[in-house]
């Protein structure tokens, strides 16, 4: 199982999935007729089958983590092995290009200036509507990509676990967590979790503000407009920062965004805290907008506009 090819096929044909209209070759290869989809790598397949109409489908931009020295080195070399060693041959061979970002879609505009681009958005389910908790539920759920993001907001959330503040933390254990947080009753760490595993954890579970901070990189320039989704799966209010290329199109009534900059960090979660109607409004008006955007639908029709050779006007 593939995040990528959940949040960007999964989850909006489903139907065509579990009747076999489309066919999963690979974790990260399908098949409509003669149309091949490949999600940025095609590992599980020795080769790929005949098709007529390829689309290459990324959603990160492997060459700026390839060079971004703020990415774990682990995460460098699978982007080496799997990301880059496809894509250059996928990108030379795709009939259309799909990425998760503007800033990504004009990068390859660049580089294939001969192949059609289209920026498609994930989907994930339904959103979940918020339900304030009486003592806060604040998650940092971030992937192993985003151990600098954590790095930069470690040092916030440490100095307001000292002061006492009454609130729940639970952040991932992609990161090097501070050892006294797994003896604090307070804070929860996530084990890391395989695709499957985090859809399984995340059933039920509820929080009242989700943290996003997305530092200037060359990898997190291109990062997609994800978060605002998966947060709102969670039912939590979104705070994020400002120079996340994803935040733009979320007005100030649904994320609260900020510079890079860790007072202005400390000062917000402290406000919010201590402010559950902003958590809630900020929460319900994501949730709304998302319900109304219904991005699954719009995906979905992106992709019959795709298949067998379609392009999108």
């Amino acid at each position: 199982m593939s995040a990528t090819a959940d949040l960007y096929l999964g989850f909006s044909c489903a139907d065509l999935l579990r009747t076999g209209q489309i066919e999963r070759l690979a974790p990260t290869v399908f098949r409509r007729g003669q149309t091949l989809i490949v999600m940025r790598h095609h590992r599980g397949l020795a080769h790929l089958p005949e098709h007529s109409w390829l689309i290459y489908l990324i959603d990160d931009d492997w060459r700026g983590g390839l060079v971004d020295p703020s990415l774990p080195p682990l995460y460098r070399a699978k982007l080496l092995r799997d990301e880059a060693w496809a894509g250059l041959s996928l990108e030379k061979r795709a009939d259309i290009i799909v990425t998760g970002s503007e800033y990504l879609s004009a990068r390859y505009r660049t580089l294939r200036p001969d192949t059609p681009v289209v920026t498609m958005d994930p989907a994930w389910p339904d959103a979940a509507m918020p339900a304030v908790a009486d003592v806060p539920r604040i998650a940092f759920l971030g992937a192993w990509s985003h151990r600098a993001d954590f790095l930069f907001i470690r040092p916030v959330l440490e100095e307001l676990l000292e002061t006492g503040a009454e609130f729940h933390l639970t952040v991932t254990a992609n990161h090097p967590i501070p050892a006294c947080w797994k003896y604090d009753s307070r804070v929860e760490v996530v084990p890391a979790l395989s695709w499957p595993d985090y859809r399984r954890w995340m059933a039920g579970r509820r929080f009242d503000i989700g943290l996003y901070p997305c530092l200037d990189g060359k990898f997190n320039a291109a990062r997609s407009a994800n978060k605002a989704q998966e947060y709102a799966q969670f039912g939590a209010a979104l705070v994020a920062s400002q120079g996340w290329a994803g935040r733009h199109g979320l007005g100030p009534e649904r994320c609260h965004s900020l510079p890079d900059c860790r007072q202005a960090w400390s000062d917000a979660v402290s406000g919010l805290i201590d402010a559950p109607n902003r958590i809630a409004a900020l929460a319900g008006e994501n949730a709304n907008e998302i319900r109304q955007q219904r991005p699954k639908a719009a995906q979905r029709d992106l992709w019959e506009r795709l298949f067998d050779g379609g392009l999108c006007p």
